[in-house]
């Protein structure tokens, strides 16, 4: 996750944890964006790059993808683009 925000990339990650700590945060105004696959191991490993590329297409994310918490479910692509906070001093 430190590199993901390090480079200002999207982390990819099966693991609801450190989904969740990536979306704290990303509330917190981190930038990044988050994807979590939520796919039987058997679907995902087929072609993980594949299913994750198409699932971003489907949900017509912003270019960066960063701001966004996406969930890639069996039968769906929840989304949710986070606000970030300006920091005040």
């Amino acid at each position: 996750m430190a590199r993901a925000i390090e480079e200002a990339r999207v982390l990819v990650t099966r693991d609801i944890g450190l989904g969740n700590l990536a979306l704290r945060s990303l509330e917190q105004g981190v930038s990044l964006g988050v994807v979590l696959i939520r796919l039987p191991a058997e679907v995902a490993s087929k072609d993980a790059a594949a299913t994750v590329e198409a699932a971003l297409l489907l949900a017509d994310l912003p270019s960066d993808g960063l701001g966004v918490f996406a969930v890639i479910s069996l039968n769906k692509v929840r989304v949710r683009i986070v606000v970030r906070r300006t920091p005040t001093d």
